[in-house]
């Protein structure tokens, strides 16, 4: 065999191989029909090292919140936070109500308000972009509470948060539920 024969020859397995790679990929998951549903949770924060004012934690949660694919029409109620707020503030609640999203089977499928298709999100500090350096221990808190209720998968956790150091490099991947607005056509989308 000539070397260019070789050449084309390796050419053509190579293709193959990486075809071959190609189609055992794992392909993204199809949209699903999906319902909203209402959560209603109380968050109790204790002895968190940074001090938070209520809009503070307005903005933080609601990002969160909004990342894992909540709908972006909630309700949510800081108190006790900020400098005069009993202890300090330093053990704030949260109360939140809000609505994510359900995947319909059988015959369900007909109540179907939009599609959703399950996604792992990234949470971190800039991710959403509300979360900061020093809000470890908030999203350590969160990950033990929220995430639980709303029987969120976990896939990774970094939350090593007593050393400043690690602190500043938190973080948590989870799969949850995204929205995909319906296209079909005639289709009713509530978003």
């Amino acid at each position: 065999m000539t070397c260019s024969a070789m050449i084309v020859a390796c050419s053509c397995v190579l293709t193959l191989a990486v075809g071959s790679l190609a189609a055992h990929a794992t392909a993204p998951s199809p949209a699903e029909p999906a319902t909203w549903i209402t959560n209603d949770i109380e968050i109790n924060l204790q002895n968190l090292p940074k001090l938070y004012t209520c809009d503070d934690l307005w903005y933080k949660v609601h990002g969160v919140l909004l990342a894992i694919g909540a709908r972006k029409y909630m309700a949510i109620t800081p108190y006790n936070c900020g400098a005069r707020a009993p202890g300090g503030g330093r053990s704030p609640t949260v109360d939140v109500r809000f609505q994510t999203l359900r995947v319909l089977r059988g015959a369900e499928i007909r109540w179907a308000q939009t599609n959703a298709i399950e996604r792992t999100v990234r949470l971190a500090p800039g991710e959403p972009n509300k979360l900061d350096a020093s809000d470890c221990a908030l999203l350590s808190q969160l990950n033990a509470t929220l995430f639980p209720y709303l029987g969120i998968h976990i896939v990774a956790a970094s939350l090593e948060c007593s050393s400043p150091q690690a602190a500043r490099k938190f973080s948590v991947a989870v799969d949850t539920l995204l929205p995909v607005p319906i296209t079909a056509p005639g289709a009713h989308r509530r978003t």
